[in-house]
Order: structure tokens, then sequence, then C-alpha cells
């Protein structure tokens, strides 16, 4: 060790070009700035053995002592120390940078190379040594080494004009810790050394370069340890779930037997979790809020409206179901809920129970026009091969709702299904059939047919009666217009037979039959033109065709009124029921317009007709006005007048349900009974109303009536 501080100390008296004696603190800061980052570097090759990382630093402090002891002033005093190495610092700065020669600066460079590959060599060697013989024992020979070469290659760098000063600050802290004494250098490499990582290795860059392959080749040892002591977990880990995956037991690790039942129980779990969501689906978590108001006012449309909103938006398909037809059992007139239906279904994938909604819709509200269109844009789809079905479908929608006022859009559809095919006679009989039928669009329709006539051959647009019927009809209006004309008419001969082909195929012909289907057609639609004036008016004054809960003004309820009078004026049986139906979906909820519709089948006085009188009360009494005794009573009537008494008797227990606790409903009861000759049933009815009724005024009254009745049967029987 003494050769070894001698060899440290000649190489750290240098002499400058002035001729002052430079001593080692000028090479001692960076030597020791090395030393440490050395030292850092061993203590994470060996980060267990502390003991030799002690020596190792023991060691790395004798060359110091040996240099203080070459410097008496720094005995004395510390602080005069650290200024003179300052003043010889700066004093080497000056005079490399002032002092540079091209020539000297080539020749310093060669030689730096050339003992950079023996600090290289060096370096190799003692790492050989390292990895072949115990850690401890090579240190101190590595870190002499390595610091020699460092403090050349300084040197160097100071010769060749490296300017030392320009460093980063956190450099420069580190030389003044060094340099202020050893305990110092102890405490901050201490804190240092959790920053001082494989990550820091850039910092040995900044350094010298030509250190790279030597810290790389110390730290690979260290590194491969550390990390495989970190990833041995999770090695094992992933070589156990290989093994549990094929199959094979995994006696190294621990936890392979403990795992592989968890997983297995979890994945049980988790299957028999989601079997349970599709037998037993999950409630939804606001239902019952939204139940609840609807529940306490089921006249509450605007919470009905949420309800349903909030069902629509889930994945619930039974708690869906269960509130549309809540809903519409109380408000069937709604046909955009219908189609909401519908299409909720169909978004599911319920082609079933989608054709099922739009039946009961069509049924509820057949004079929907927009639901009918709806519905079979639906069958267009889903059957588009089958052209007799379709047309089915739309016959059965011009039948239900062709006679509405503002049913153009149906027409149009049928129309236009029947042109993208080439059907050009259907086309044209659909025509024939909308011209009887008064509409919005009267004047449209009938340029869009002449446009049809005008835009086809005429044997392919008519039937081939009406063709040769125009035909002939033409040919003898040409005939005696025509002075040149001298053949006889022909009319016996089959067509084709006759010389008159090119008369037939000439354009005056085509022409004058086109002309002469048109002029037929604007005889019907000129009455209906005028049947749509006299009701344009009324038709007018409707602005609110659709059902809602909000009450129509009274100049609306008079309009309605109004053109029920003149349609029965009319006497027009199918119109005014049509007409009726149109009021009642507008006006379901005002009672009069129930009533008034049911007088008139009634005053029509068919038995065929009572089906349909039977239908507007149930659905008046049953759906719109469940607490309006004048409805409920009069369907009882007419149920007792066509001898359907249990019928009548029902109505009315119904009706005392709704409304309890009214005279007349209790008379009502017993009166039907005693006329079906039931009078064991009359008395029982007596006997509850007095002893159950609250005014005793009331129970008075029924009393007296009750002894009134045992008294007329008494003398009748006797």
């Amino acid at each position: 060790m003494d050769s070894g501080d001698d060899s440290v100390n000649n190489e750290n008296v240098r002499r400058t070009r002035s001729g002052k004696i430079v001593r080692t603190p000028a090479v001692k800061a960076p030597a020791k700035k090395t030393r440490k980052k050395v030292v850092l570097m061993e203590v994470e090759v060996s980060e267990e053995e502390e003991d030799a990382q002690q020596n190792n630093v023991q060691k790395d402090e004798r060359p110091e002592e040996s240099e203080e002891n070459n410097v008496p002033a720094s005995e004395e005093n510390h602080e005069s120390q650290q200024a003179e190495e300052m003043e010889v610092v700066e004093e080497i700065i000056e005079e490399t940078t002032l002092e540079e020669d091209e020539v000297a600066l080539s020749e310093l460079i060669n030689k730096d190379m050339d003992q950079m590959e023996e600090n290289e060599k060096l370096v190799d060697d003692a790492m050989d040594a390292e990895f072949a013989e115990p850690l401890a024992e090579p240190t101190e020979s590595v870190v002499d080494e390595v610091e020699e070469a460092l403090d050349d290659d300084v040197m160097n760098e100071q010769k060749n004009g490296v300017d030392v000063a320009s460093d980063t600050e956190p450099e420069k802290e580190e030389e003044k810790q060094l340099q202020s004494g050893e305990p110092d250098a102890e405490n901050i490499s201490e804190d240092e050394l959790p920053t001082v990582q494989a990550v820091k290795v850039p910092e040995t860059e900044e350094v010298s370069d030509e250190e790279l392959p030597g810290p790389k080749r110390a730290e690979l040892p260290a590194d491969t340890e550390v990390v495989s002591e970190d990833e041995l977990p999770t090695v094992k880990k992933e070589a156990t779930k290989r093994k549990l995956a094929e199959g094979d037991y995994d006696p190294g690790s621990p936890t392979s037997e403990g795992e592989a039942p968890a997983k297995k129980a979890s994945i049980e779990s988790a299957s028999v979790k989601e079997e349970e969501k599709n037998v037993k689906p999950k409630k939804l978590p606001e239902l019952d809020k939204y139940w609840k108001a609807v529940n306490d006012d089921p006249t509450d449309f605007t919470g009905w409206t949420y309800l349903l909103q909030y069902v629509d938006q889930e994945n619930d398909m039974e708690a869906a179901r269960e509130a549309y037809d809540a809903f519409l059992s109380h408000y069937p007139y709604c046909y955009g809920y219908w189609r909401k239906y519908a299409d909720y279904e169909k978004r599911k994938g319920n082609k079933k129970k989608c054709e099922e909604v739009f039946e009961r819709g069509l049924k509820a509200i057949p004079l929907s026009v927009d639901l009918w269109i709806h519905y079979l844009t639906y069958v267009k789809t889903s059957k588009p091969d089958d052209e007799e079905y379709i047309r089915s479908q739309f016959e059965r929608a011009i039948a239900a709702s062709g006679l509405e006022f503002r049913s153009d859009r149906l027409w149009d559809s049928y129309i236009k299904w029947e042109t993208e095919a080439k059907r050009l006679q259907h086309v044209t009989s659909i025509y024939d059939r909308l011209f009887t039928t008064p509409t919005q669009g009267y004047t449209t329709h009938f340029e869009n047919f002449q446009e049809h006539i005008s835009s086809n051959p005429p044997n392919k647009v008519v039937e081939v009666d009406e063709f040769l019927a125009l035909r002939k009809e033409v040919r003898h209006m040409l005939k005696h217009d025509s002075a040149n004309e001298t053949k006889p008419d022909n009319s016996d001969v089959p067509p084709g037979e006759d010389d008159s082909s090119k008369v037939i195929s000439s354009d005056e012909e085509t022409k004058a039959i086109r002309e002469r289907i048109v002029s037929i057609r604007r005889k019907i639609h000129k009455n209906t033109v005028a049947a749509v004036t006299a009701r344009w008016n009324f038709e007018e004054g409707i602005k609110r065709p659709y059902f809602h809960v909000k009450p129509l003004e009274r100049c609306q309820l008079k309009n309605w009124q109004e053109y029920l009078d003149y349609e029965i004026e009319q006497g027009d049986q199918v119109r005014i029921v049509v007409l009726f139906e149109r009021c009642l979906i507008a006006c379901a909820l005002y009672e009069e317009f129930w009533l008034k519709f049911v007088h008139y089948l009634e005053n029509l006085k068919d038995p065929e007709l009572q089906p349909k009188i039977r239908d507007v009360y149930e659905r008046a009494c049953t759906i719109h006005h469940l607490k309006k005794p004048s409805l409920h009573l009069q369907w009882a009537m007419f149920e007792e007048s066509v001898q359907n008494f249990g019928r009548a008797a029902e109505i009315l227990v119904n009706l005392e349900k709704s409304v309890p606790n009214v005279l007349q409903i209790a008379y009502r009861r017993i009166n039907l009974e005693r006329r079906r000759n039931d009078y064991e049933r009359c008395a029982q009815l007596y006997e509850h109303y007095i002893n159950n009724s609250k005014n005793k005024m009331i129970s008075s009254n029924i009393a007296i009536k009750y002894s009134r009745t045992r008294t007329i049967r008494g003398s009748t029987s006797s």
C-alpha cells in the first residue's frame, strides 16, 4: 500500500508552463468524484457484504491522508486548504484555456487514446478476476486502477481545454462536498445510494464515454441478481399457471395446490351468477319510484311517460312489457306508444311478439294512418317477396282507415309500392277507388294520375276490356272526323286481324285513348271535389285530430258537434261511423260524444249493429270513463234490453265499486233483479242497503220501498 501511495503522490504533483508546482487538490476533486461513483457501483454489486464496503471506504481514504501529509497547510487549517485548492484549480483552468496549441492537443489526444485502451484492459482484467474470485478480495485493486485511469482522463481533459467550471450545479456541489472532508463524503454517498441505481448509468456517460463498458460489465451480475430476486414470484406464478393449464402438478410452488381450487370455485360461482341473472333478472333500481307515481294517480299522463322512457332505456324486457301494457290499457289511442312498443320488441329480436303488438294496436285504433304505415313498412321488410300478403295488408289498411280525410299518405304508399313493381293496372285501380274518396290531397292525386296515364302505354295501364272498348270508341270517332277514310268499320273483326293496324299504332289514336281514360275519371273526380268542398271548413276547424289528456277548446268541441250533425244529415252510414270514430279519438274524455254515438247506432234499430253498440259502450265505460254513472247505467239498460241480464247486473256491480253510496245505482240493481223475477236476490239487496247505508234518511227510504214490495208481493201471492 506504501508503494501505491507514493505513485499516487508522484502522479498528483505536476508542473505548469509557467514553472509553478501544482499539487494534488486540482485533480483530487474529480478523482474523488470518480471514486465515489465506483464505490456506489460497488455497493450495487455487493449490497449484502457491508463489511467489505467499509474496508473499501477506508482504503480509499488512505491516499487522502498521504496527500494531506504532503500539504502541511491542511493540517493547521482545513478551510485554508480548501481556498488554496480552489486557487490552484482556477490557475490551471486559466492556463489551459489561454495556452492552447493545436499540435500539443493532437499529441495529447493520441496519448489519451493509448492510455484509455490500457485502462480498458486493466478494467477488463479486474472484472475477470472479480468474476473468478470472491467479490471482497479484488475490489481494492479494481478501485485503485479505475481511479488512476480516471485521474489521467480528467487531467487530459483539462489539458485539452475542457472547461471544468462549466459543469452542472450538482457536480460542483459534489466536488465541494468531497473536498470538504471524509465524513461529509460518506454522508452524501449514503443519501444518494437509493437514487444511484441502474437508471443512473447515464451519469457515467457524462464523466467518460470510454468507461461505459467497464461499469456495465461490473453491474451486470448485481443487476441480474436483483432483477431475478424481484421477478422470481412472477416467474413462478406464470410457470404455475402454465402447468395448471396443462394439468401438471408443480411441487415447487407452495400456492399451486391452494390456487387452483379457488380459481375453479370462482369460475363456478361466476357461471352460477350468470345463470341466476338469466333466470331471474335483477330488478331495476328506480322502477318502484316510477310505478308509485302512476299507481297513486293512473290519470297522471306525465308519470306514465317517465315510466315508459325509463324501461325503454333499460335491459329488462318483462318490466318494459308490464309498463307498456298497463299504459296502453289506460290510453289505447296513443298510437305513438304502440309504435314504440312494437319497435322495442323488434329491437329485442322478438318477431312474434312484435307482430302481436302491432295487431293489438291496429285493433285499438284502426283509424291511425301513421300506425298502419309503420306496420306496412315492417311487413314489406319482413316478407319482401310475398306479393300477395303485402297487397292483402294494404287492402286491410285501406278498408280500415282509407276513408279518413287525412289518409293521403296511406294511399300514396300503396300506389308507390305497386308502381315500383311495374304493376300499372293495379295502380290505375287504386286511383279509381281514391277518386271516390274525399281526402285532403284530392287535387294532387288527380295530377299524379294524369302523369301516370301519359307516361305509360294505354294498353298497360287499364284492363283489356276497357282498352278494347276505348279503342273502338276512338276509332269510330276518328272515322267520322277523317274525310279521307273510306273503309267500313270492321268492329266484329278480332284485334290485330283488321286492316286498321296503322291507325291503332298511330300517335293520334294513342293520344285520344289517353284523353278518354282521363276524361272518364274527371267526372268522378268532380263529384269528390264537391264533397271535399262541403266538408273543408269542418276539417279546417279540427286543430287536434289525435288523442291527448289536455282539454280541447270549446270551438273545437262545437266544430265536432256540427260536423257530426252535417254528416248524419247526408245519410252515408259508413262515413258517419268513420267520422264518429275520428271524433272519439280526439274527444275520448268527453262522454257526450260517446252517448251521441250510441244513440245514433241504437236509433238505426239494426240487430246487426248490436256488437258495434256493445263495443262502443265497453270502450267508453272500461277505459275512458270508469266513474261516469250515466254511461254505465245506459249500458246496463242496453244489455237488459237484449235479455243479457247477467251482463247488466255485472255492469252495475262494477259501477258501484267505482262509485259507492249512490242511491240510483242501488235502485237499479234492485229493480233489475225484480224485473227478472229473482225476488230472493231482490230481498237480499234491500236488506244489504238498509243495514249498510250511512245515511239514516236513505236507509229509511229504502226500508219503506222494501215494505211496499213485500206487501205487493204478498197480496199478489195470496
